[in-house]
């Protein structure tokens, strides 16, 4: 998944600490219809680590 051109793995640091994930899929097909989207499968951040902005900060990244 990680290697994988249909998806999009971003992972959030602290001094060398994972405390964030971001895992988007990116799909040519959305139900009948032949369009690219991207579905953001998991948004995961360390519960020590929430309310700090890391999830936003994720997401924008996804997005951009």
């Amino acid at each position: 998944m990680v290697e994988s051109e249909k998806f999009i793995s971003i992972v959030a640091e602290e001094n060398g600490i994972v405390v964030g994930l971001c895992f988007v899929e990116i799909r040519e097909r959305s139900m009948m219809v032949n369009m690219r989207t991207a579905y953001m499968d998991d948004l995961i951040v360390d519960e020590s680590y929430q309310m700090k902005g890391i999830a936003k900060a994720l997401f924008a990244e996804a997005e951009a």
